[in-house]
């Protein structure tokens, strides 16, 4: 008599083990989705002969002015409301400061909203837009907002003051809050 209660305890686990494999198989169908998700804007600078990311203008002087253009694009399937333009200037030093450019013309070329007419030239420098503390003069550029596919096209003049000869690095990026 033992011998049945080993033989049907044995089944009865046999059994319990089938029942919950197929439980836990049917209890466990699952789906997956994998994806890239991308940065929802572009910045790309350019001297007029093509866009880039990586962009070596010539040598200038002190107290010399350089011209310039960066490309904005919205990527997203939305509008993106209030990004800021981070413009960083970068001496390679450490020790870039607000007062090493003299003026920062900026046009906004969708002033409208709509990418026609023509938009003023905004003066960056001197304005409270720029913040050295890190050793970078960056410059905070507050914006309205980029529609679905907005391609803007911003001119840039840039002049440098009486500053130490180095090599400066100018990047750009927007900040979306």
């Amino acid at each position: 008599m033992n011998k049945k209660y080993i033989a049907f305890s044995f089944m009865a686990v046999f059994a319990l083990a089938i029942v919950s494999a197929v439980v836990v198989d049917y209890l466990s169908n699952t789906a997956s989705v994998e994806m890239d998700v991308e940065s929802p804007m572009s910045v790309a600078f350019s001297d007029g002969s093509g866009w880039t990311d990586d962009l070596t203008l010539p040598s200038t002087t002190a107290l010399s002015t350089v011209d310039f253009y960066m490309n904005v694009v919205n990527l997203a399937n939305n509008e993106i409301i209030s990004p800021s333009l981070i413009v960083s200037l970068d001496n390679g030093k450490d020790t870039a400061t607000c007062g090493d450019v003299t003026s920062i013309k900026f046009t906004d070329t969708w002033c409208h909203g709509d990418g026609t007419g023509v938009c003023p030239e905004q003066e960056l420098a001197g304005i409270g837009l720029c913040d050295d503390s890190s050793g970078l003069a960056v410059y905070t550029i507050p914006t309205e907002k980029y529609k679905v596919d907005q391609d803007t096209t911003y001119p840039i003049e840039i002049t440098f003051a009486n500053v130490e000869p180095s090599t400066y690095l100018i990047e750009g990026q927007m900040q979306i809050a």
